[in-house]
C-alpha cells in the first residue's frame, strides 16, 4: 500500500508491502528531498506497530494525509 502526506509544498510516501522472496514485511519511506529509508520485519505484529508508530509521528509533526491515500499496489503484498 501507498501512503501519501504533504506538508506545505513536501510529500512524503509510505510504502508498506511483502517481499515474497524473503519472507519479509517491508515499509519504505520517501521524502521529497530524496532521503529514503527502508525497514525489513520478519514479524508481522513488529511491522504494524512500526507502521502505526510512523503515522502517528507523521501527524504529529503536521503531515496530513493526502486525499486518495491509501492505494493497494498489488493484491499479494499480503502473506496468506
Amino acid at each position: 500500500m501507498i501512503w501519501l502526506f504533504e506538508r506545505g509544498d513536501r510529500v512524503a510516501r509510505l510504502i508498506t508491502r511483502f517481499d515474497t522472496p524473503t519472507g519479509e514485511y517491508v515499509l519504505e519511506m520517501e521524502w521529497s528531498d530524496g532521503l529514503a529509508t527502508t525497514e525489513r520485519f520478519a514479524d508481522f505484529s513488529q511491522f504494524q506497530a512500526r507502521v502505526i508508530t510512523l503515522e502517528h509521528q507523521l501527524l504529529s509533526e503536521e503531515w496530513r494525509q493526502a486525499t486518495g491515500s491509501p492505494q493497494l499496489i498489488s493484491g499479494d503484498w499480503w502473506k496468506p
